[in-house]
């Protein structure tokens, strides 16, 4: 295998452990790529909300190159589950989703695995 693909399997393998432990944490007992979608309509509301752009259904729909449909049944799930408030056209995270114990714990996990990862990929830069 050549360092570029020991460098991209490296990478694929820390994506596909990120999107498993995201969605069984945040979703479970939900199929992985329910889990996937929400995970990404879910990012794209929070960076709305940090970057002061609040997200409408046509602004996640261009973003994620999901259909206005798919978007709504994201949002309606994100919803019925806490995580994601509408206010008028624009939808935000739901107060004390930021900034918990539980959200915190959740980025440990996934630093973990980034920071493994960079390891790694640092190790097959020194030994090529």
């Amino acid at each position: 295998m050549t360092t570029i693909e020991q460098d991209s399997a490296a990478i694929a393998r820390m994506l596909v452990a990120l999107m498993r432990t995201v969605s069984a944490i945040y979703y479970p007992g939900m199929q992985l790529i329910d889990g996937i979608e929400l995970i990404f309509v879910g990012i794209h509301v929070f960076l709305g909300y940090v970057e002061r752009r609040p997200m409408t259904v046509s602004r996640l729909s261009r973003a994620l190159g999901m259909s206005r449909a798919t978007v709504v049944r994201r949002l309606e799930t994100l919803i019925e589950v806490g995580y994601v408030k509408r206010q008028e056209n624009f939808y935000c995270p739901e107060e004390g989703v930021i900034n918990t114990p539980y959200l915190r714990d959740v980025l440990a996990r996934a630093s973990k695995i980034v920071i493994t990862t960079a390891k790694e990929l640092s190790k097959m830069d020194t030994e090529a």
